[in-house]
């Protein structure tokens, strides 16, 4: 008996060596046979049901992969590899919303699975739903690879949702990926068009008819490079290897997202002196009344103030921060593309409003989004960051304006939501007072009587003590309204008033 278990014990390994080296040799006919010749051996293992609806999948065989996953899922229902599995040969038989069901259920047991996440994004493009498709995509944390079909879906995703200037950067990168893949110039093509750049709009016009015409003929086969070993493929990407969601972002979202970030942080208490009353986010100055003052009011909080050398209150005092968001690469580099006097003449005509608003303390805060493998590398900040910031203190120093710098680095072990990487926020400069203008006036105020509103209280009663500590003051475009937005799964947040989605 113990023989006959030392004999099992010995083919297991060898099974799975043979099937691990015909996989990557890619002789999946082989691989298949020896798949069903122990499936005789082993009828309803779990395991080997999987890898044969993996290997009738990569064979074309969907259907038969298709059942075979679903029998197998009957015992293990929770193999979130399957799922997958399942979910890809729905998406090549074209059942793209079945396919999505797979994927979802596949992302239920594991978030961020690059590939379902992927093919998610891609059956979610094929339908249509372009705007359902990028939120997938800036919610996610796939890795940062070099695949020009699926920059180029990307990059048509934005362009069907009219940011072309978006689109442009994912189709630019699929250039420099393959410069011999015809549908990207295509689309560059249509975006330059939209954009009214007609210069551009021909070339890439001119250089994909041209390709066009080279693969019809067979030309393109001759002069075209092998880039398939050259790369991985997503499907074999380490699952945290991608930039960061923050660093992925657009400017405009990834503003509001850091601050919503940063405010649930410890972190947040850099700006307030450890203690407040409460803090406000994207506030339009027109908030209360209408003015003369365009735009919003980025972070905006109340704090208790304190007499010198006694513990008695002495009133409130209001402070307005301005931020800026500054992409960094793991190598130090600062990837913003506005920078040097410009810049400053911008920033300080943002915070000469805020002033003029009459806002009693004024400050920037930038905010340093690093690229996920950025300690591992250099120390925060590296030396063309501290430049950076030097140069930015002695500008605002004239200003008499306050400057705030903290950083924000996913972690090389878990999601973004998980936590990062320690950066101790960096207070550069103190800020002078200010006399607190009418407007100001009138829009604190009105903050402190919607907290104190007998419906703002319901609302946030009916909160979790989880949702409760996450929620902010903030402004509904929906209910055209303040409102108290809670955190939905930490990377989105919903008006507490009409439940849509804000950020």
């Amino acid at each position: 008996m113990n023989q006959d278990k030392i004999t099992e014990n010995s083919k297991a390994p060898i099974y799975e060596d043979q099937l691990r080296n015909l996989y990557n040799a890619k002789k999946f006919d082989e691989a298949l046979a020896l798949v069903l010749n122990e499936e005789q051996k082993q009828p309803k293992a779990p395991k080997i049901l999987a890898a044969k609806a993996t290997l009738l999948g990569v064979l074309g065989k969907y259907r038969e992969s298709i059942d075979t996953a679903n029998e197998a899922l009957k015992l293990n229902a929770n193999d979130f590899e399957l799922l997958n599995t399942k979910g890809v040969s729905l998406y090549c038989l074209e059942r793209y919303s079945k396919a999505i069901e797979a994927f979802d259920a596949c992302l239920a047991l594991k978030p961020n699975f690059p590939i379902a996440t992927q093919k998610k994004i891609s059956a979610l493009t094929i339908l249509g739903k372009y705007p359902e498709a990028a939120k997938v995509y800036e919610e996610s944390d796939l890795p940062d690879l070099q695949e020009e079909i699926w920059l180029n879906n990307l990059g048509f995703v934005y362009i069907e949702l009219g940011d072309y200037p978006r689109a442009n950067l994912f189709l630019y990168r699929a250039v420099r990926t393959n410069p011999f893949e015809n549908v990207v110039y295509y689309n560059l093509a249509r975006s330059h068009k939209k954009l009214k750049n007609y210069t551009k709009y021909y070339l890439y016009r001119f250089i994909f008819l041209s390709l066009f015409a080279f693969e019809k003929l067979g030309i393109l086969k001759r002069i075209k490079p092998k880039y398939g070993n050259q790369r991985n493929h997503i499907s074999e990407a380490k699952f945290y290897d991608g930039p960061g969601k923050l660093f992925a972002t657009n400017s405009q979202i990834r503003e509001t997202r850091s601050i919503l970030k940063l405010l649930r942080d410890i972190n947040a208490t850099a700006l307030c002196n450890d203690t407040w009353q409460w803090f406000a986010v994207n506030i339009p100055y027109k908030a209360m009344e209408k003015n003369n003052f365009e735009g919003d009011i980025d972070i905006l909080l109340k704090r208790p103030r304190f007499l010198p050398d006694s513990s008695h209150d002495a009133g409130f005092t209001y402070r307005g921060f301005e931020v800026k968001t500054v992409i960094v690469d793991r190598n130090g580099h600062i990837k913003s593309a506005k920078r040097g006097k410009k810049k400053h003449q911008k920033i300080k005509k943002q915070l000469d409003k805020l002033k003029q608003f009459g806002c009693e303390q004024v400050f920037l805060l930038e905010l340093f989004v690093l690229e996920r493998g950025y300690s591992s590398h250099n120390n925060f900040p590296s030396d063309e960051i501290n430049k950076e910031i030097l140069e930015k203190a002695k500008y605002l120093q004239t200003l008499g304006y306050g400057y705030v710098v903290m950083a924000e680095e996913p972690s090389p072990t878990h999601d973004d939501e998980s936590g990062g990487m320690v950066h101790m926020p960096i207070n550069v400069l103190r800020t002078t007072s200010n006399s607190i203008g009418s407007h100001f006036q009138k829009l604190v105020d009105g903050i402190d009587n919607f907290l104190a509103e007998e419906t703002t209280r319901d609302a946030l009663a009916s909160l979790s003590q989880h949702d409760q500590f996450g929620t902010k003051i903030g402004y509904c475009k929906s209910c055209r309204r303040l409102t108290m937005f809670a955190p939905v799964k930490f990377i989105s947040h919903e008006c507490i008033f009409c439940k849509k989605t804000i950020y």
